[in-house]
């Protein structure tokens, strides 16, 4: 099995039997999440296309860093280190209670978003990951949540990845739909 086989693997294991807000198969986001790297953004690289496949399995409580590791062992170390990096930067640590504000290992959403936009590729799978749920159904209740988190941090994202490519000195404008435009 390569890299991709052994994440695809534990991202249908760990997801097994969950269902989504809209009582769909949980694994289908990170599924569309990576499908919408590779397709629409045209990225090839194994070590993204994995860390999308798992951006949701540690924060949601399926696996740890440590399974993750050691279910990839056998594959490239840099690889399995920079998997479980990019997934790190996509685990938000939620407050526990949010009226005393971040505790310690705690971070705001704020917060969280400035720490995953150090590494483009972990801002190239959250834009992917928000452009999903923001597409998906969602029950009445969580469309709130849409419009007063979701679409800032898209903006602010779309902003960030801009940043990488005008520091490169090859900016690359990037669409409303969250790809890349000619």
């Amino acid at each position: 099995m390569d890299l991709l086989d052994k994440v695809l693997a534990l991202a249908c294991d760990a997801h097994s039997g969950e269902k989504d807000a809209s009582g769909h198969p949980e694994i289908l986001h990170p599924l569309r999440v990576m499908s919408r790297l590779q397709v629409e953004d045209g990225i090839d690289d194994p070590v993204t296309l994995a860390a999308a496949a798992l951006h949701d399995c540690v924060e949601d409580g399926y696996t740890t860093y440590s399974n993750i590791s050691a279910v990839l062992y056998g594959e490239d170390q840099q690889e399995i280190d920079d998997v479980v990096y990019l997934v790190e930067l996509l685990c938000h640590r939620k407050m526990k209670d949010h009226t005393l504000g971040p505790q310690e290992g705690e971070e705001t959403y704020t917060q969280y978003l400035d720490r995953l936009s150090q590494d483009e590729r972990a801002v190239r799978i959250k834009l992917a990951d928000l452009a999903d749920n923001i597409r998906r159904p969602h029950p009445d209740k969580l469309r709130g949540i849409i419009q007063s988190r979701y679409r800032p941090a898209e903006a602010k994202l779309r902003g960030k990845l801009n940043d990488f490519h005008s520091t490169s000195n090859s900016a690359i404008p990037v669409g409303t739909d969250g790809g890349d435009i000619a």
